[in-house]
C-alpha cells in the first residue's frame, strides 16, 4: 500500500477515504470531526422577496423591481457566507451542508433571508456529482426552512416538492433509516447509502426521503447572545467544559464557528480563533464554518487521526502540522 500522507499532502477531496481502517470501520459520521459549510449555497445574492424588503421599506417600495436591484448591494454583505459553490466546499474537504430553504418563482431555492443564485436541485446535483465520483466519501446534508421564509412550512406541498427533489437527485444515496446514524462510515460507504440528509419539517409532513432534524438526532452551539468572537470562543470552551463535545453515536453535533454581521468579513478572525480552540483537546464532532478556508478544513480533517490507536504518531506527529 501507499504510504500515508504527511499532513500538508492529504488530499481534502477524498479524506475520508484515507482515514485509518480502524476509524472507518468503527466510527460513526457522529464521531468524526466534520467541516461543515454555515448556509451552504449563499454565495450570491439573487434578489430580495419583496415580503422581506417590505421589513425595511414599505410594501409599495418593496415591490418595485428597480428599488430591489437598489437594495441588493446593501444586503449582500449580511447575506452571503461562502466564496466557494457546493461542489467546490466538497472538494475542499467540507462534509455537512447547510441548506435553508425558501420559494421563488415556484421552485424551492437556497435562501438566507434573501434568495440566492441557486436551486435547491442545483445544489443537490453538485453534491451528486461529487459523491459519485468519489466512492470513499459521506456527505450529511441539513435541510431547514430559512427564518426569513417563515411561509414555506405553510404548504405541505413544498416539502412534498424537497422531497421529491432528493429522491430524484440523490436517488439511492440517501440513507432512509435513522439507526444509520450510528452506523460505521465503511458500512454506509459499503451500503452505498452516502449522503445522510436531515430535515426540520413541520408537523404533518411524512419524510420518506430524510430523516427527521430533532434534538435525538442534532445539537449545535449557537446561542442568539454571541455576538462576537470572543463570545463564540467562550460557547465553545462550555461545551468543552461541560463534555457536550463529547461524540454520542446517532446524534450529530456542530460547533457553530459564526458570528452574526458580514459573514465573509468576519470569518478570517472566527476561523483563526477557532484552529487556536482546537489545539487545546482533541475534536470528534463537526464545526459548521461562515467562508471555511484550506488551514481550518485541515485542521479540523487531522483531529480525526488523533487518539485512533497504533499507529497514527507515525502518521501525524503531534508536532508535525502547526497552525496559526
Amino acid at each position: 500500500p501507499p504510504p500515508p500522507p504527511s499532513p500538508l499532502e492529504l488530499p481534502l477531496d477524498a479524506w475520508m477515504g484515507r482515514l485509518p481502517a480502524e476509524v472507518r470501520g468503527r466510527r460513526s459520521l457522529c464521531e468524526l470531526a466534520l467541516p461543515g459549510a454555515h448556509n451552504s449555497g449563499a454565495r450570491e445574492v439573487q434578489c430580495i422577496p419583496p415580503a422581506v424588503l417590505s421589513g425595511y421599506l414599505g410594501e409599495f417600495l418593496a415591490g418595485m423591481s428597480f428599488v430591489n436591484a437598489i437594495a441588493k448591494p446593501f444586503a449582500t454583505p449580511a447575506a452571503v457566507c461562502q466564496s466557494l459553490t457546493v461542489g467546490g466546499l466538497l472538494r475542499a474537504g467540507i462534509r455537512v451542508l447547510d441548506f435553508r430553504l425558501g420559494l421563488h418563482d415556484g421552485q424551492v431555492y437556497i435562501c438566507h433571508a434573501v434568495v440566492c443564485g441557486i436551486s435547491l436541485e442545483e445544489a443537490l446535483q453538485e453534491a451528486a456529482i461529487f459523491l459519485r465520483s468519489r466512492e470513499s466519501e459521506v456527505v450529511a446534508i441539513l435541510i431547514k426552512k430559512d427564518w426569513e421564509h417563515r411561509y414555506f412550512d405553510e404548504s405541505l406541498e413544498n416539502w412534498a416538492m424537497v422531497q421529491d427533489c432528493l429522491l430524484r437527485v440523490l436517488g439511492d444515496l440517501v440513507l432512509t433509516d435513522e439507526a444509520g446514524l450510528a452506523l460505521p462510515i465503511e458500512e454506509l460507504c459499503r451500503r452505498g447509502q452516502r449522503a445522510v440528509v436531515l430535515a426540520e419539517a413541520p408537523p404533518g409532513v411524512e419524510l420518506f426521503a430524510a430523516l427527521p432534524m430533532t434534538g435525538a438526532t442534532l445539537d449545535k452551539s449557537w446561542k442568539a447572545s454571541t455576538q462576537t468572537v470572543d463570545d463564540m470562543l467562550g460557547v465553545l470552551a462550555e461545551w468543552r467544559t461541560t463534555n457536550r463535545m463529547l461524540p454520542q453515536p446517532g446524534h450529530l453535533k456542530f460547533l457553530e464557528v459564526a458570528v452574526p454581521g458580514g459573514p465573509r468579513k468576519t470569518a478570517p478572525g472566527g476561523n483563526a480563533a477557532f484552529r487556536r480552540f482546537l489545539q487545546g483537546g482533541p475534536l470528534s464532532i463537526g464545526a459548521m464554518l461562515d467562508d471555511p478556508d484550506e488551514d481550518t478544513i485541515r485542521a479540523i480533517v487531522l483531529k480525526n487521526w488523533e487518539d485512533c490507536g497504533s499507529g497514527s504518531e507515525a502518521l501525524f506527529p503531534a508536532n508535525g502540522y502547526v497552525f496559526s
